[in-house]
């Protein structure tokens, strides 16, 4: 069974792994090999990661991480846009962790805390085209493919597919 709990400074270095080992995992065939090294070092460096776990605003909500037997298995973080639509930014789950609910549970904790704190009525998460893993799990979560932008990220063409559900 997993424990969600709001992110503090001692899980830093956890977070860096799960972040940067599911992105290697889920983009190694969609992005170069530079530009997913360059989002992990510009994303998930460690002072950055302490900015975000300390940070909570309504644009960016912190983290919250998904624990199992001790171990950190995951992570989500989102916040609130101009728009007041809630976003998920964050939410990555460590390979070996995948398909046992943490998820489901890091979404649901995240989405509560919107709804509860910035009376959020409607969810947006943006989404790779060939995210295999991300985009089922969306859909099954009940978002719903709103549009596609055209992206190029060191020559890939990865279009970025946007997601809402009202929540």
């Amino acid at each position: 069974m997993f424990t969600i709990r709001k992110a503090n400074l001692d899980d830093i270095r956890a977070i860096q792994e799960v972040c940067s080992q599911t992105w290697q995992a889920t983009y190694h065939d969609i992005y170069t090999t530079a530009y997913i090294d360059r989002v992990i070092d510009e994303h998930y460096n460690l002072e950055r990661l302490k900015q975000d776990v300390l940070e909570n605003s309504s644009f960016w909500n912190g983290y919250w991480v998904a624990e199992k037997e001790g171990e950190i298995l995951g992570c989500i973080a989102g916040g609130m846009d101009e728009k007041e639509h809630a976003n998920v930014y964050v939410l990555y789950i460590s390979p070996k962790a995948q398909r046992q609910g943490a998820g489901h549970l890091l979404l649901k904790t995240l989405t509560d805390y919107q709804k509860m704190h910035f009376n959020a009525k409607e969810q947006w998460v943006s989404v790779a085209e060939d995210n295999t893993i991300g985009i089922p799990f969306y859909e099954k979560e009940g978002f719903i493919l709103d549009h596609i932008l055209d992206n190029s990220h060191d020559n890939a063409e990865a279009r970025d597919l946007q997601y809402k559900r009202d929540i």
